[in-house]
């Protein structure tokens, strides 16, 4: 995962929000559920003040509906947060004396701060606790807490309402994926331990939920749980063999782990899967090369004859894989691998790395290649 130059909180909050504001609901009579229906686009909407105005006045016509209490909370937490452009003051500084009047235009100039009403705040945090008060499994307002929860750093209490929420919603596709934002949001701060811990709660009630489960994997993987990480992903892709998602993301991980056999066998399979995709072919063709260079070969060939004037990306990288190993001297190679890493590409990188362990099981360079993938295991966010 690359680094985030915003606040991840701040970043998560709309997200799970609207993505709140679609929980299902149980609704006493069509005209109830017309309103909830009303309220949630216009939260969809981020029509913060006009969804708190109107479900003020439904509910001083009816005190004790829960799922609108939980809207106006949600609307008040949308209206707490705010949002301002401010000027950064050292690169301001960087351009005393500039020439050019265009330069203090600059967009690069500005930065967003995300700042909150720490009034509407409390009063959300005590809409939510009546909404609960009468509804104890209400969703929106165990992720309004927890949200609130989470920006106040206590991720304890955090970590309680998605448990509560998760249980209570067990099975329930929609919640679980709701209530994965959370996790998500700390594993793209690199905050694994955290993002783990919610995840384990989710596994729990939502362990057969493919993305849950991805997500749980690639996070233990992140955090050094090699071996753990490829065990849950494999158990995920035996239940669900035709997800390419988690497929090629166990391929991945096989491959970062040295292990070819299995890595070429999962492309294999995505080859099948995907015949027009000759993508699946070079990825396939690379996890074949450690253990036997001339199969990988005649794969990669294969890709490349098919669009000799490589016109998409597989090809390209299928004759940059073929010419590094028709060149064969080490620096070669290195710069190959250090090449496909920089692009994005870490997996493909280490199938390098593993051509020049396997040449050279002592290659300094070849473990080298492998320490700077293993450093930046970003790719998974």
């Amino acid at each position: 995962m690359e680094r985030r130059k915003n606040n991840p909180w701040a970043r998560a909050l709309l997200g799970i929000l609207l993505l709140a504001s679609l929980a299902l609901c149980s609704a006493a009579d069509p005209e109830q559920l017309a309103q909830l229906e009303r309220l949630q686009q216009m939260l969809e909407d981020r029509q913060w003040e006009a969804v708190a105005a109107e479900a003020e006045a439904l509910l001083a016509d009816n005190p004790d509906n829960a799922a609108i209490r939980a809207k106006f909370g949600l609307a008040l937490l949308g209206k707490a947060r705010i949002e301002e452009q401010v000027l950064d003051e050292p690169k301001a500084d960087l351009l005393k004396g500039a020439t050019d009047p265009g330069a203090f235009f600059d967009p690069a100039l500005f930065r967003t701060e995300v700042t909150y009403d720490d009034g509407l705040w409390s009063q959300a945090r005590e809409e939510f606790d009546k909404v609960l008060a009468q509804s104890p499994d209400n969703l929106d307002a165990r992720v309004g807490l927890a949200s609130i929860h989470g920006r106040a750093g206590d991720s304890a209490q955090e970590r309680e309402q998605i448990r509560l929420a998760a249980r209570a919603h067990a099975g329930d596709q929609d919640a679980g994926r709701l209530l994965l934002r959370f996790g998500e949001k700390y594993f793209a701060g690199a905050r694994y331990n955290d993002a783990l811990a919610i995840f384990e709660i989710l596994m729990e009630s939502f362990g057969e939920d493919a993305t849950v489960a991805l997500d749980y994997g690639a996070a233990q993987f992140a955090s050094s749980q090699y071996d753990d990480g490829i065990a849950t992903l494999e158990k995920a892709s035996a239940l669900d063999p035709e997800n390419e998602n988690l497929s090629q993301t166990l391929g991945q991980m096989y491959i970062f782990r040295m292990y070819w056999e299995e890595a070429a066998a999962v492309y294999q399979r995505l080859a099948e899967q995907l015949p027009d995709d000759p993508w699946m072919a070079v990825q396939r063709g690379a996890a074949l090369l450690p253990e036997s260079v001339e199969r990988g070969r005649v794969v990669l060939q294969k890709v490349v004859d098919a669009d000799p004037e490589k016109s998409t990306l597989a090809a390209t990288v299928a004759s940059n894989l073929l010419l590094g190993l028709d060149q064969g001297n080490t620096a070669d190679l290195v710069v190959l691998a250090d090449e496909l890493n920089r692009r994005r590409q870490p997996h493909l990188a280490a199938t390098v790395g593993g051509v020049l362990l396997v040449r050279e099981p002592d290659s300094v360079a070849g473990r080298l290649v492998f320490a700077a993938i293993y450093d930046g295991l970003q790719y998974f966010d």
